[in-house]
């Protein structure tokens, strides 16, 4: 890994200010989706953070190691496992959190459900911020 990626200046300021607007906006506009202030609050930035955690990864490990050389099965596979992975422990933390609160989900396949509506958030989040990035720093060339 390139940790000279993670320089202090201010990128990172950037990066985190960036992810905070999205996930002020996230609890601005589905607040009214949750029960409660405090399932609101554990949902969006259990959300917030497996995106951008996954965004990181692909970005300052995937992409460098994979991509970049051309090892596009493996990163692909790769991709598809770390999205998926953080999906499903964001989702875990939203669920124990309602399950604590509000006891079982009723609909048997709440839980089927919202795994492919967050994965469908991981995968819009990531585009978008690969999309931020890109404009940022044009690429050069390389895949």
């Amino acid at each position: 890994m390139d940790w000279t990626r993670l320089s202090f200046g201010l990128k990172p300021l950037i990066h985190l200010l960036s992810w905070l607007c999205v996930w002020a906006f996230w609890l601005f506009a589905t607040f009214d989706f949750h029960p409660n202030l405090r399932l609101a609050l554990i949902t969006t930035t259990s959300l917030i953070l497996a995106y951008a955690g996954a965004y990181y990864l692909i970005r300052l490990v995937l992409v460098p190691k994979f991509y970049q050389k051309g090892q596009m099965t493996k990163y692909v596979c790769l991709l598809l496992l770390w999205m998926t992975s953080f999906t499903g422990l964001a989702l875990l933390m939203i669920r124990l959190s309602y399950i604590e609160a509000l006891g079982p989900d009723p609909d048997p396949w709440g839980a089927a459900k919202h795994f492919v509506l967050d994965l469908f958030g991981m995968t819009v989040h990531l585009l978008a911020a690969m999309l931020f990035q890109t404009g940022a720093n044009p690429p050069t060339g390389k895949p």
